[in-house]
């Protein structure tokens, strides 16, 4: 909630940035509660992964808005949101296959892989962005 209420002030000054900083922020907030060993270290992960992700979404909708055109950013939102549905729907599937895959049920790993994998689509983010001339 935090995130998405600075997320205006922090689109004015990071723009295109918000996308890989929201997912690279998650990405070590994820990768940091796989190796706490304190509650208190934990708390701070989960609120900073809160934090950056919460700049995610506000992104994707403003985005999605202005890739869809005027009068057609109710389409854009609705789909948007089940989109996302389904991926919340599809989720523990998907973290279940992955443990299946490497073999190895503890949190910590699964969470490890989704940290990789989240950091790895920052960076991507952050190397293929859109050009702000185009």
């Amino acid at each position: 909630m935090v995130g998405g209420a600075l997320y205006g002030k922090l689109h004015k000054v990071l723009a295109l940035f918000i996308l890989p900083i929201g997912l690279i922020g998650a990405a070590l907030a994820i990768m940091g509660m796989t190796i706490s060993h304190q509650m208190i270290f934990t708390y701070l992960m989960a609120a900073f992964a809160g934090l950056t992700t919460s700049l995610v979404g506000p992104y994707l909708f403003a985005q999605s808005a202005s890739i869809a055109g005027l009068g057609h950013e109710t389409f854009s939102s609705a789909v948007l949101i089940v989109g996302i549905n389904v991926g919340v729907i599809l989720t523990p599937y998907a973290l279940n296959l992955v443990q299946n895959m490497v073999g190895n049920h503890q949190p910590q790993a699964v969470l490890s892989i989704v940290g990789i994998l989240m950091g790895v689509v920052g960076l991507l983010t952050l190397f293929i962005k859109e050009n702000p001339s185009s």
